[in-house]
């Protein structure tokens, strides 16, 4: 087996695909364990799933191989399993099930691996307009993929795909620093970031009171893009309160950012288990 093969299978340290969502999305496993059992084993797998790739790109330097290499295998992998329905890994040969299970276009995962590798070559994006690009591959298609599992009807994907946007929006903000600092990368638009003199030795700088109208502005788009992913959740079929739940709960974490002052340096903004209870709360009320 080569290091790429030995590397990316990390993942078998872990009992279950649910053991990995709880250990790497806390808020994701909250909502995930409130869907349907069929639904509910579906998106452990798929979220080990999507989260393999991501970790090859954000954390290679721990793999001792290049990056380019070990995602090229591991989508090579992935290409097999769905050809197959078999596969050594089982998480790739478990999705390739799923995705004949519910349908969902392969272009879907095209896409996704498409997104992982500009993480490896590209670190800026000038406008939103372009991030939005990125986006659509690395979370806009989880959400379609998910949406697809859950029954959604076709009115219903747009928002599937903004709700997407709305979560992946909401992990840049929070990870500005860490981005920057462990990856060299910057997700807010250049051009808004000039537009309000931001520099990049701010960001380095961690000053805070500098970057406030940017962080406050993504904050407000984040927020019109949840209230468009929650009203898509009536359209699905299944699973509408873990979905609903998700939403409420990412959505609390921007809330968290803007309640400390639109700061994202002096702390890493999570809820607390309270703070899950009363969003699920929330989010059964914002259902009936």
């Amino acid at each position: 087996m080569s290091s790429a093969a030995e590397k990316t299978a990390y993942f078998a340290q872990y009992e279950s695909f649910s053991a990995v969502q709880k250990h790497y999305g806390a808020s994701y496993y909250v909502a995930t364990k409130l869907l349907p059992k069929e639904q509910r084993e579906a998106t452990y797998v798929l979220y080990t799933w999507f989260r393999v790739p991501d970790e090859i790109v954000d954390n290679s330097h721990e793999f001792g191989e290049s990056a380019e290499k070990m995602l090229e295998y591991w989508n090579k992998a992935w290409l097999e399993a769905y050809k197959t329905n078999e596969s050594v890994y089982p998480v790739l040969e478990e999705t390739a099930k799923i995705f004949k299970r519910y349908e969902i276009p392969l272009e879907y995962a095209e896409a996704f691996f498409q997104a992982m590798r500009q993480d490896l070559t590209k670190q800026r994006y000038e406008t939103y307009a372009e991030l939005e690009e990125y986006m659509y591959g690395s979370a806009g298609v989880v959400g379609l993929i998910l949406a697809q599992v859950l029954g959604c009807t076709e009115e219903g994907k747009a928002g599937a795909l903004q709700l997407g946007y709305a979560m992946q929006l909401t992990n840049f903000l929070r990870d500005v620093e860490e981005d920057y600092i462990d990856r060299n990368r910057i997700y807010l638009p250049q051009a808004d970031l000039q537009k309000y003199g931001v520099t990049e030795q701010m960001i380095a700088d961690k000053n805070s009171e500098s970057l406030k109208p940017v962080i406050k502005k993504y904050i407000q788009k984040t927020d019109q893009l949840y209230v468009q992913g929650k009203a898509s959740v009536r359209y699905l079929k299944t699973g509408r309160l873990g979905v609903m739940t998700a939403a409420f709960l990412y959505e609390g974490i921007g809330k968290k950012i803007a309640g400390n002052n639109y700061n994202v340096f002096n702390k890493r903004h999570t809820t607390s288990s309270s703070e899950k209870v009363q969003l699920c709360l929330q989010a059964i009320w914002n259902l009936k």
